[in-house]
């Protein structure tokens, strides 16, 4: 958390430089609260919108039975799906930025957690006929973890949805979840032919997706996903790595075991 310097006991000759930085940072909390501010008013006034628009085009969807017509409601909907999602990405990541603590951190079972969030993507899971394995303790009490709830949702929900998104039909996704006394570690491995042009050095950084989910557009999605997921892993004094091992693409997260 960042704080102001403390300007009782010292030499006089430092007074006004601790007074000028104190005042400058002042200024600079000010400026992300207020960036803060304007960030979930934006997006609010974006989903609004956004809102009306789905819902009218899910109404003439329902009413309209020339096939022509239907898929490009279909397509609407998709359209104003995506960008919402986009931006509830962008103030995801806009609070994490301007987060100065951790919050509120709780004890709280990681694989009831997890086995909560893949029941979410069943639809998901089964348009694609995969199959989730899960190699865990079935003990809740062993894998708890200090975490911010809400943080770890978002954090294990963005994991599956990006191994969901680019893993081949038919194929399994590897959930591991590991803990000793020091640290717990999670770890989802997906199977894909989309590797060869990944920058594994890059899939952290804001917007980055790979060439070929670009060029062919296969694959809907922000780029923000494991960009936000190395923020709150970070927020948490944790760690996160992606590798790429023949056509598995393998992400863990080390957090600890307070």
């Amino acid at each position: 958390k960042i704080k102001k310097i403390p300007e009782n006991n010292l030499p006089q000759e430092l007074q006004p430089f601790i007074k000028s930085f104190n005042s400058l940072l002042e200024k600079l909390l000010n400026s992300l609260e207020n960036e803060k501010r304007f960030t979930d008013y934006a997006a609010h006034e974006l989903n609004t919108p956004l809102t009306a628009i789905r819902l009218q085009a899910q109404i003439l969807l329902n009413e309209n039975h020339n096939k022509n017509h239907r898929s490009e409601f279909e397509n609407l909907i998709e359209a104003v799906d995506g960008a919402s999602h986009l931006i509830n990405q962008l103030l995801t990541l806009s609070r994490i930025n301007c987060e100065n603590d951790k919050t509120i951190l709780k004890k709280i079972s990681a694989i009831e957690l997890i086995d909560e969030i893949i029941q979410n993507f069943s639809k998901e899971i089964s348009q694609k006929n995969l199959k989730i394995i899960k190699n865990f303790e079935n003990n809740s009490s062993k894998n708890n973890v200090a975490i911010n709830k809400i943080y770890f949702q978002i954090l294990f929900k963005n994991l599956l949805d990006n191994a969901i998104k680019y893993s081949r039909n038919d194929e399994e996704i590897i959930i591991d979840v590991e803990k000793n006394i020091e640290q717990i570690s999670i770890k989802i491995t997906n199977f894909n032919d989309d590797l060869t042009s990944l920058d594994t050095k890059k899939v952290f950084e804001n917007f980055y997706r790979s060439n070929k989910s670009i060029n062919t557009g296969n694959v809907v999605g922000s780029g923000l996903g494991l960009a936000i997921c190395k923020k709150i892993v970070e927020l948490h004094n944790g760690s996160i790595t992606f590798k790429c091992l023949d056509d598995k693409a393998v992400v863990q997260i080390f957090l600890k075991n307070y």
